[in-house]
């Protein structure tokens, strides 16, 4: 992918973003394509994630060893699909373009269905989500999209949620700690805005100490050995606060005005998923491998834009609204993309 390719997607997502209001069902099938294909033929040395995923594919086992087939680091789901794939003779492109199906189809069929601006929603995901969940962490993409597209059940069939969850652990472990929100469901944390607050403060400060590195240290013979995984073959590298705090304000937004919100569809969900992001990304700042646990609740994110612009009256104001979101979300990537290796590896 060369740059000037990921400036005009970028430019046709911001584009599309702003333009339509409705829903034109073969220009949103088209944005899909285009990320499916772009995921599907980036280069294979993007970061040490993909090239293991691609030389694991390369090597694993024909799919009739399915049940003598032992591997510690990867889920059966993912090795299953592996071997099913490699199976059928297909080269590692292939494997690509399966996996970015799978996992962008679960986020555009719930986009599409529960968005009233599916494509500023979709852009927000192009500028926040899509680089690392396709991109680069790919199995913790498959999961992400999974529980995305379960979102709406976890409050009318919890049932049906806890599947989506167990599928998704399939594909990435760090999956069922999706089942937190359904505590805090029955719970109504979200209405708690005092109890709210006092965590997100609480959390700050036990990063801070590091109390996770505390925990493991004195916890090691009753904690999963794939989250001992993390912290022995990791360094402990600091991550940042600046994305949260450009976020923050807008949780505190819509918390303050929880109230006037509380019946748009999806966004209880958003705010729940959305408060976990924040506490994991504080309690885990002093672990940049666990950071992955706050990526997959900041899908809370993406609906609460769409459910605030439906709040305006005005369409003027939705207007440049919408025109200020993607600015806003613009320049989160192209900070992102700097501050990572991304494009200068991807051309």
């Amino acid at each position: 992918m060369s740059i000037y390719l990921l400036i005009f997607i970028f430019i046709y997502f911001f584009l599309t973003s702003i333009i339509f209001n409705k829903k034109p069902k073969v220009i949103f099938i088209l944005s899909g394509v285009i990320l499916i294909l772009c995921a599907t033929f980036r280069s294979s040395y993007i970061n040490m994630d993909t090239d293991t995923y691609i030389n694991y594919y390369n090597t694993v086992p024909s799919f009739k060893y399915l049940f003598q087939y032992n591997n510690y680091y990867f889920e059966k789901g993912y090795v299953f699909l592996n071997m099913l794939i490699s199976s059928l003779g297909l080269n590692y492109r292939f494997f690509l373009l399966i996996i970015a199906t799978i996992s962008l189809s679960f986020v555009l069929v719930t986009i599409y269905r529960y968005a009233t601006y599916p494509f500023l929603i979709l852009f927000i995901y192009f500028t926040n989500f899509y680089f690392l969940n396709e991109l680069l962490i790919m199995r913790t993409g498959i999961a992400f999209s999974i529980i995305f597209f379960a979102l709406k059940y976890l409050k009318d069939n919890k049932k049906k949620y806890i599947l989506f969850v167990i599928i998704a652990s399939l594909f990435h472990r760090i999956a069922l700690i999706a089942l937190l929100p359904i505590i805090f469901m029955k719970l109504n944390i979200i209405g708690k805005k005092k109890f709210i607050l006092i965590s997100i403060i609480a959390a700050f400060f036990l990063g801070r100490i590091e109390i996770i590195t505390f925990i493991i240290n004195n916890f090691k013979s009753v904690l999963p050995l794939k989250i001992l995984y993390y912290f022995i073959n990791y360094e402990y590298t600091e991550s940042s606060y600046r994305r949260l705090f450009l976020f923050l304000p807008i949780f505190l937004y819509f918390l303050k005005n929880f109230n006037k919100y509380k019946n748009n569809n999806l966004f209880e969900e958003s705010m729940i998923f959305f408060y976990i992001s924040i506490v994991t990304k504080l309690l885990f700042i002093k672990h940049e491998a666990l950071d992955r646990i706050s990526h997959l609740f900041l899908m809370g994110i993406l609906f609460l834009p769409d459910i605030y612009l439906k709040s305006l009256k005005n369409k003027e104001n939705r207007f440049f609204l919408k025109i200020g979101i993607t600015v806003f979300f613009g320049l989160l990537l192209m900070w992102y993309l700097r501050g990572d290796n991304v494009i200068t590896i991807i051309l």
